[in-house]
């Protein structure tokens, strides 16, 4: 899984829940909407369905940012 989410670092808790957290900061302009640092599930299926859910809000909220004429990201 890691091969498909480069940006993140992701691991399991000894309890054997999963997270993932973003390797690069997030720009503080671009939080907010639902983008996190760090996520996390109780599976690996769990993990990668929030994960896609993170790029399509990280997507969004570029547009948002971009819209509103801020940043350059």
């Amino acid at each position: 899984m890691a091969a498909d989410f480069p940006d993140w670092a992701i691991w399991p808790s000894d309890a054997g829940h999963w997270y993932a957290t973003r390797r690069a900061d997030l720009p503080k302009e671009l939080r907010g909407g639902g983008v996190w640092v760090t996520v996390d599930a109780g599976d690996l299926a769990g993990l990668r369905a929030e994960l896609e859910t993170q790029a399509e809000r990280l997507q969004a909220r570029r547009s948002e940012v971009l819209a509103e004429g801020g940043g350059d990201r």
